[in-house]
């Protein structure tokens, strides 16, 4: 689930998104509940925009993340781990969106699965590492459609751009109308898993540069700027469009030609003058 703490809508992101990052202290500081930029040394000098978003991610909290939670061995008993980590991520997401996740227990999730509440922490530490486990998957399945635009050899530049943004749009703003109980989990992982937060938009991020590097080979873009720091430009731009509930009660039928109105602009901006 592409989480975004609740205290986006307040002035302090919007400043974040147009200004250059502040001290994540400073951050912390002002909006309690804001995540800190994902990569603040980008701005400062041109070896720290070099590293890109790949490093960024390299060096954050998924390798370790996954070497502990999800590593797999060609084993019996490793494959029976995970059917019963699946097992436990259908019973915890079913309880959750119906009931919340504050509401939900570790003792529920547990019975639900069949098996004592004990057992259930061989798998997963603690509820949150459930949750971290549940938004990592949407992730997955959603990076699996982006990258298929972002392959289809059938599409422009500026056509990827606008379908990679639409789909986002329509497929977040779908999950959170059905569930809407998925509000209130978003703000809890952007309080208590930041660096997933961080991880998250990094990995979009490399896709935005993917789309934004060929246009520039196909001569249909030319950056005003790096090819980081346009791709971290257009996406703190259409920020509003991520998760739209966070900050808006528009429905999606006005969202949409808001957004391509946007996007339009963008690609007047960036777009190469024959």
């Amino acid at each position: 689930l592409p989480v975004l703490s609740a205290a986006a809508m307040s002035g302090s992101r919007a400043q974040t998104c147009t200004s250059r990052p502040a001290d994540s202290a400073q951050i912390a500081r002002a909006v309690p509940h804001a995540p800190a930029p994902a990569t603040p040394t980008r701005w400062k000098t041109r070896s720290d925009v070099d590293i890109g978003a790949e490093d960024f991610i390299e060096r954050s909290a998924f390798p370790a993340y996954t070497q502990r939670m999800m590593s797999a061995q060609t084993t019996d008993k490793a494959a029976e781990k995970a059917d019963s980590r699946t097992t436990i991520l259908r019973a915890a997401a079913d309880r959750i969106l119906h009931y919340g996740y504050n509401k939900t227990t570790m003792s529920e999730i547990a019975a639900d699965c069949g098996m004592s509440a004990g057992n259930i922490y061989r798998f997963y530490p603690s509820k949150i590492d459930i949750a971290e486990a549940m938004t990592r998957e949407y992730g997955a399945n959603s990076h699996r459609l982006y990258e298929e635009i972002i392959r289809d050899s059938g599409r422009s530049p500026s056509r990827k751009l606008r379908d990679f943004f639409a789909m986002r749009l329509e497929r977040t703003f779908r999950t959170f109308e059905k569930n809407p109980k998925l509000m209130e989990l978003a703000d809890i992982m952007a309080r208590e898993r930041p660096d997933y937060l961080a991880e998250e938009r990094a990995q979009e991020r490399i896709l935005i540069e993917k789309i934004l590097e060929e246009g520039c080979a196909s001569g249909d873009f030319a950056l005003p700027e790096g090819l980081t720091i346009t791709a971290d430009l257009v996406q703190c731009a259409m920020l509003k469009f991520r998760i739209p509930q966070l900050w808006t009660t528009e429905q999606l039928d006005a969202l949409i030609p808001e957004m391509e109105g946007l996007l339009r602009l963008m690609l007047t901006g960036i777009s190469a003058r024959r």
